[in-house]
């Protein structure tokens, strides 16, 4: 059985620019992603128009073989170790399922809970996990970071 390849569709003002955005939208799913994997295919060249009349933008498909993209890998939930409490491992869960993003480059990370109260979501998980992060990455984070 054959892998299926990860495609993406972007446009520009060029194909030059089609090409660019399809391979930063590929990166931003795969930091790690080997640029010379990443097979290009110009569906349309586009069209300058006049006046505004006619234009239509360039259009490619980027794809790579899911080979060649990097895994994140697969986690299981944590079980308390000896002397840590079921929160404690949860909270370690929280940060060992972050850490794979982190580790690949992400530096902009959104949290959300569901649920009407998210300032009581964002203030807890600024007093419990943020601390936690910042330990095992040794980074500096603000409140405003967070």
């Amino acid at each position: 059985m054959s892998e299926q390849p990860v495609r993406v569709e972007a446009t520009g003002e060029t194909v030059g620019e089609a090409r660019w955005a399809a391979l930063h939208d590929l990166e931003r799913q795969f930091p790690d992603l080997d640029r010379d994997a990443v097979q290009f295919v110009v569906v349309s060249e586009g069209q300058r128009g006049l006046l505004g009349v006619g234009y239509e933008p360039a259009r490619v498909v980027a794809s790579v073989e899911e080979g060649d993209v990097p895994p994140l890998p697969d986690l299981v939930p944590s079980e308390p170790r000896e002397g840590e409490s079921e929160d404690a491992a949860r909270l370690r869960e929280i940060v060992e399922r972050i850490a794979p993003y982190v580790e690949r480059g992400f530096d902009n990370l959104v949290f959300h809970a569901p649920g009407n109260d998210q300032r009581r979501f964002l203030d807890q998980f600024c007093a419990d996990v943020v601390p936690l992060l910042r330990e095992r990455f040794s980074v500096a984070t603000t409140r405003q970071d967070a």
